[in-house]
């Protein structure tokens, strides 16, 4: 009888299986019910003919399972065109400037302009440049006022000796009058040199670090930066 035989759908389409695989598996249990059935009807009692409320139920749970893996493979079709077109449009970001929430910044020889943002009036305002090792190079004191404002960091030191081209972070710190931290955004202007794919998502590569497409805020071509800070 059909119910002698476990013909499970479990793991056609579950996790950690690819849709290759469910869709084998799906086949699989295919034949093995056709055959089984085949033999059913061939064996059966003519005057006790087999209930075929049972084989009926059963291809309809294939049928089901099989569309299932139809839809997989549209909503798979969809992804990569989605994400073939999210890298045609990373690839024009190659070799431009770009300003991005963050305070990774790369020193080339060029002066570093920082952009920065406080959500409320302050009374003191720290922006610094810090080197791989997390220790201060060059440190000023920023604008108190609410809103938007930029600095900029000539690659020297705080002796006034020249950096090395590299990655270094830029951290704006700032307090209000009774001394409690004010909310700061660093936004810090970089080229980017190429792009790579993590979990489906595109990122930009900038220095050593990855940036989401999302965290961009300007795209330009590379200028360079004259003024400096006092």
């Amino acid at each position: 009888m059909l119910d002698a035989i476990s013909l499970s759908l479990g793991g056609v389409a579950g996790s950690g299986k690819t849709t290759e695989n469910s869709r084998n598996s799906l086949q699989d249990t295919y034949s093995q019910f056709l055959a089984l059935l085949t033999t059913q009807l061939k064996n059966q009692d003519p005057l006790n003919p087999m209930d075929s409320k049972d084989f009926t139920n059963q291809l309809i749970s294939l049928s089901s399972a099989e569309q299932q893996l139809a839809q997989t493979d549209k909503l798979n079709s969809i992804l990569e065109v989605s994400q073939s077109s999210a890298v045609n449009m990373a690839l024009n970001y190659i070799g431009k400037e770009v300003d991005y929430v963050g305070g990774q910044a790369q020193f080339n020889g060029s002066p570093v302009n920082v952009k920065y943002y406080l959500d409320a009036d302050a009374t003191q305002t720290k922006v610094s440049v810090l080197d791989k090792d997390n220790n201060v190079v060059w440190s000023s004191n920023g604008d108190v006022k609410a809103g938007g404002h930029s600095i900029t960091w000539d690659g020297k030191d705080k002796d006034g000796n020249i950096m090395a081209n590299g990655d270094y972070t830029v951290s704006v710190g700032a307090k209000d009058k009774d001394d409690k931290a004010v909310k700061t955004t660093v936004i810090v202007p970089s080229t980017v040199s190429g792009i790579e794919t993590a979990d489906g998502q595109v990122m930009l590569v900038i220095g050593n670090q990855k940036v989401a497409i999302g965290s961009v805020q300007a795209v330009r071509q590379p200028t360079a930066t004259t003024s400096t800070a006092s």
